[in-house]
């Protein structure tokens, strides 16, 4: 369930889970920008495309978790270079990213090329955006619980205090 934002490049993505609470209108707040589409081709690749490219491709383990942290840097011809977050500079190995290459071959249908340097991350990556929009699950989820009449009353009627670690959520994609 997706919901259009005033910019056409974003879409409106984060729904708390309160499944007891089907009443309640939940209000979806977070962006996140989308491509248009899945890159036809590697010169489509965009880094909004690069984020979406990342979760259709079958990538697993070790390789995923590298291309997760990487940031899309630029392409030129049928080469993609990707920058990883410094911080993770341990998981950077010319396996991992031959590994990458060959999935992204696979993909495009024409051999591609990855290479992958550490440094500082000039896009949002996959992971980041994660978290980003996991924080703002969170911030929707606590603000229709505290606004929720029934919730208020309890803790009226029990001088109770909220415990926002006890919040339960889940991303919705």
């Amino acid at each position: 369930m997706s919901v259009a934002s005033p910019s056409k490049d974003k879409i409106v993505d984060v729904t708390p889970n309160l499944a007891h609470s089907k009443d309640m209108k939940i209000e979806r707040i977070a962006t996140i920008p989308l491509a248009k589409e899945l890159p036809v081709t590697l010169l489509d690749c965009d880094p909004a495309g690069w984020l979406k490219l990342l979760h259709h491709i079958p990538l697993t383990g070790v390789e995923k978790t590298l291309a997760m942290h990487c940031a899309l840097a630029q392409v030129i011809e049928d080469a993609l270079y990707l920058t990883l977050d410094a911080t993770y500079d341990m998981l950077l190995n010319s396996t991992h990213a031959q590994r990458i290459s060959i999935v992204l071959s696979e993909y495009f249908h024409r051999k591609i090329t990855v290479k992958i340097s550490a440094g500082k991350i000039m896009h949002e990556t996959a992971i980041m955006q994660i978290e980003r929009m996991k924080k703002a699950c969170f911030q929707v989820a606590k603000s229709m619980l505290l606004e929720d009449p029934n919730v208020k009353s309890i803790l009226t009627l029990f001088d109770a205090k909220f415990d926002e670690n006890l919040i339960d959520y889940e991303l919705i994609s």
